[in-house]
C-alpha cells in the first residue's frame, strides 16, 4: 500500500488546518499526532507503571486552569516539547542499526522535555509510544532508564502528518528553543576558527529540501523501505539551525555539531558548496594505525586486505553475498561488540582468516570495562588524526570535519588535504587512498 503524507498546521487554538511549510515541527505517523494532540490524553495520568518514584499521581494543570497559561496554548507548549523528543528518539533508531531500545540519562531527557518531563514520559509510556524499563546507572549523578521505542512511530502506519505550530514566537517557551546555542568552550578553543564561523553562518534553504525530500520518496519504487529515512530526513530539516551546537563525545575526542548527522542528500540545499575528502575503508585503516602506534599484533594479511579494501568480502559467503551485510556483521560480531558465540560465524571464520588480531581484538574487549572500548579508542584515534587536517586548508574560508572525512569550500585544498592525510598514515607504513566530492 502507498503511503500518504499530509501538510496540517497546529495553531494556538488547536484548529488543524492546511498551510504552507514554512514554520514545520515534526512528522509523525497520524495516529501518534491524534494522541499527543488530544487533551484528553493529558488528564488523569497512570502512574503504576512507575513504582520507583515518590510522585504517583502527579497530573498535568494546564488543562483544568491552574495555569496562567490559556489551556490551548498549554498543550501546544507541550506539543512542541514532545515532537523534539520524539524527534531525538527517531534520531537515536537511525544512527544505531535501528535498535529500538536505549538507555537514557535523566538529564538529557530533561534538557529536551524541561520541568514537566517525568509526567511527558508517564503519558508517552502510558500511550505506549516511548516506553520506560528497566534502569542502570552509567557512573555520574544522573539515573538513567532504558526507553523502548513503539514500532508504530517508526515505520508501520500507512498514513504520515506534517504538523507545525503557526506563529511560535507567540509561544514564549518555544521561542526560546529557536534561538538554542551551545558551543563547548573547550573544543572551541582547539577547533579551527573557520569551522566555529561555519557553524554559526551555514543555513538550509528547508522549504526546498523539504519538497526535494517528499517528492524522492514518492518517486521512490520502494517506499515502505525508504519511509523510516524520510521520517529522519525531514525531522533533521526542521531542527536544523533550531539547535546549533559543538562538542565532544563522552566517552572519546571524537567532536559532533549540528552538521554531524546531515543527509548527504541535503547538502546541496546548504547558503554555500562544499567539497570533501573521505578516507576510503577508514575504520579499519584506523584500527592499523592504532595498533601499529601502539606495538599491539595484527596480522600482516589484515593490514594487506585493509589497504585493499577487500576484508568485508572475506564474509559474503555467510552474508547472502551482500557486501553490506557483510560490513555490518564484522562491526557487531568483531569491531564495536565482540560476539563469540556458536551462532556468531563472522566472528568465527575473523578468527580463522586473522587470528592474531583476532586475539588483540578479544584482549581490547576483555578490558573494556577498565580501559574503554574498542569504538571509544577508534573514534579518539580518528580525532588524532583528523584534527590537523583544516590546518593545511590554505585557501578555504569555511570548513568543518565530519568524523574521518573533512568538508571545505575551495576545491583548490583537495590536493593538500589528501597529502597530509597520506604523510600521516606513512608515518605507520599504511597506504591509504581517498573519495573526492
Amino acid at each position: 500500500m502507498t503511503k500518504k503524507i499530509t501538510i496540517y498546521g497546529l495553531n494556538n487554538n488547536l484548529n488543524i488546518t492546511k498551510n504552507n511549510i514554512n514554520n514545520i515541527v515534526s512528522i509523525f505517523p497520524n495516529d501518534i499526532i491524534n494522541d499527543i494532540t488530544n487533551i484528553e490524553n493529558y488528564k488523569n495520568l497512570d502512574w503504576s507503571d512507575f513504582p520507583q518514584r515518590n510522585k504517583l499521581n502527579k497530573q498535568f494543570t494546564f488543562y483544568n486552569g491552574k495555569d496562567k497559561r490559556d489551556v490551548n496554548n498549554g498543550l501546544a507548549i507541550r506539543v512542541g516539547k514532545i515532537s523534539e523528543f520524539l524527534q531525538y528518539m527517531i534520531s537515536l533508531h537511525e544512527h544505531n542499526d535501528n535498535k529500538f531500545i536505549f538507555n537514557i540519562d535523566a538529564i538529557t531527557i530533561k534538557n529536551i522535555l524541561g520541568k514537566d518531563y517525568e509526567m511527558i514520559l508517564c503519558l508517552l509510556h502510558n500511550l505506549k509510544i516511548i516506553e520506560r524499563t528497566g534502569t542502570y546507572y552509567n557512573g555520574t549523578d544522573s539515573h538513567c532508564y532504558a526507553y523502548i521505542i513503539s514500532k508504530r512511530l517508526i515505520y508501520t502506519a500507512e498514513n504520515y502528518s506534517i504538523i507545525f505550530i503557526e506563529d511560535p514566537k507567540k509561544i514564549d517557551k518555544l521561542e526560546k528553543k529557536t534561538i538554542s546555542e551551545n558551543y563547548n568552550d573547550e573544543v572551541v578553543a582547539i577547533t579551527d576558527k573557520r569551522m566555529i564561523d561555519t557553524l554559526i553562518t551555514t543555513t538550509l534553504d528547508k522549504p526546498s529540501a523539504l519538497t526535494y525530500s517528499i517528492n524522492d520518496f514518492f518517486n521512490s519504487a520502494q517506499q515502505k523501505e525508504h519511509l523510516n529515512k524520510l521520517i529522519y530526513r525531514i525531522n533533521y530539516i526542521l531542527l536544523f539551525g533550531v539547535k546549533k551546537y559543538l562538542k565532544s563525545g563522552e566517552k572519546s575526542k571524537r567532536i559532533y555539531s549540528h552538521l554531524t548527522y546531515m543527509p548527504k542528500e541535503l547538502r546541496p540545499f546548504l547558503n554555500r558548496k562544499f567539497f570533501n575528502v573521505d578516507l576510503t575503508n577508514s575504520q579499519l585503516l584506523i584500527l592499523c594505525y592504532y595498533a601499529k602506534l601502539n606495538n599491539l599484533k595484527i596480522d600482516n594479511s589484515f593490514i594487506d586486505d585493509c589497504q585493499n579494501g577487500v576484508i568485508y568480502e572475506q564474509f559474503m559467503l555467510l552474508n547472502d553475498n551482500d557486501r553490506k551485510q557483510s560490513k555490518v556483521a564484522v562491526f557487531s560480531e568483531i569491531l564495536f561488540d565482540f560476539k563469540t558465540a556458536k551462532n556468531n560465524l563472522t566472528n568465527a571464520l575473523f578468527k580463522k582468516l586473522y587470528p592474531q588480531t583476532w586475539l588483540t581484538l578479544k584482549e581490547i574487549n576483555d578490558s573494556k570495562k577498565e580501559n574503554g572500548t574498542l569504538a571509544s579508542k577508534l573514534q579518539s584515534m580518528e580525532f588524532d588524526i583528523f584534527s590537523t587536517t583544516p590546518s593545511v586548508c590554505k585557501n578555504s574560508h569555511f570548513l568543518f570535519t565530519l568524523h574521518d572525512c573533512i568538508y571545505f569550500n575551495d576545491a583548490d585544498d583537495k590536493d593538500l588535504v589528501i597529502q597530509h592525510l597520506t604523510n600521516k598514515f606513512a608515518e605507520m607504513g599504511l597506504k591509504v587512498s581517498f573519495n573526492f566530492e
